[in-house]
């Protein structure tokens, strides 16, 4: 009976060590999977984390991108000083409206004008009131346009106004509106400043067919304008006598 108690309890010894053998690799295994199962999420929230963070470069990038292709556009197209458009983007606008005119048969006017008094002012009040009146004459400029006309600086105190659909009553106001407005007094920082504005105008097809042509027009016209006084409209002397109603007098 002894030696079957004392076989029983070595078997179930035995059985106990096995068992704890067993739960002790057990465990083992488990605690090694739960180790790889957060090593798997750490390496998963770090994927995740490094994919966000390269959408979200690739978004600022192309935000970059986008910013920048606008400031090229800027400098390429639009005058510094003024925000009008210069004179490359004033080409390409009158080419079009050159084109448009003659394949609709419309009619197409051009004011070429440029400042009286303006080198008076960068004389007296310095480089830096001129630039703020250049800004100034602009806003006011782009004011006596329409939507569908263009206003640009060439440079200098020279402008360029494309006038689509527009015969010469409708120029001849936009021009009394010029004579007008640029002729108002400009606050400046060192002082106060009074200019006129000689203005020169062209028709398509009246007195030519190409941007050449018609700026070749309207640069004649306003050389007339300041050969007569200054301060006034003259048409390109194809359209034959120049009213009256669109001189310094007549605007106000």
């Amino acid at each position: 009976m002894a030696i079957e108690v004392e076989s029983l309890a070595a078997v179930r010894r035995a059985m106990a060590a096995v068992t704890g053998e067993i739960h002790a690799r057990t465990l083992a295994q488990i605690r090694l999977a739960e180790g790889r199962r957060v090593t798997v999420k750490w390496l998963l929230a770090g994927t995740m984390a490094v994919l966000v963070g390269l959408v979200v470069a690739f978004v600022q990038s192309q935000r970059r991108a986008r910013a920048d292709r606008a400031r090229i556009e800027q400098l390429a197209h639009f005058d510094r000083l003024t925000g009008l458009p210069n004179r490359s983007l004033l080409d390409d606008r009158l080419e079009q409206a050159a084109q448009l005119a003659a394949r609709q048969a419309e009619p197409l006017a051009v004011l070429l004008f440029d400042l009286d008094g303006f080198k008076a002012v960068n004389d007296t009040l310095g480089h830096a009131a001129g630039d703020s009146l250049l800004a100034q004459v602009g806003l006011r400029a782009r004011d006596c346009m329409r939507a569908s006309d263009t206003v640009g600086r060439l440079g200098g105190d020279e402008f360029l106004a494309i006038l689509p659909a527009t015969g010469a009553e409708g120029a001849r106001a936009v021009a009394a509106k010029l004579l007008d407005s640029i002729a108002r007094p400009y606050a400046l920082k060192r002082g106060t400043a009074v200019i006129g504005v000689s203005i020169g105008g062209a028709f398509h097809p009246r007195d030519g067919l190409t941007p050449d042509e018609l700026t070749h027009a309207a640069d004649m016209a306003l050389y007339r304008a300041k050969a007569e006084g200054r301060n006034c409209f003259r048409e390109s002397e194809a359209g034959g006598r120049n009213p009256p109603a669109a001189s310094s007098d007549a605007a106000a």
